[in-house]
């Protein structure tokens, strides 16, 4: 389940802290290039009712 990826920032496990760089390097380089976040909604997958039934949400 997703819930299990969110970590305290001390707890991050450090096969993931790569990612964590990655992520502020990428970040920092769209915001200093003028670019806005991404603001577009996609829609939902074709399964994604039928996922929601199944986790019960």
């Amino acid at each position: 389940m997703p819930v299990h990826a969110i970590y305290v920032e001390e707890e991050v496990p450090a096969e993931y802290q790569a990612d964590i760089d990655f992520n502020a390097v990428e970040a920092r380089k769209v915001q200093e290039s003028g670019q806005g976040a991404i603001e577009t909604k996609k829609d939902p997958l074709p399964t994604a009712e039928a996922r929601k039934v199944e986790l019960g949400s």
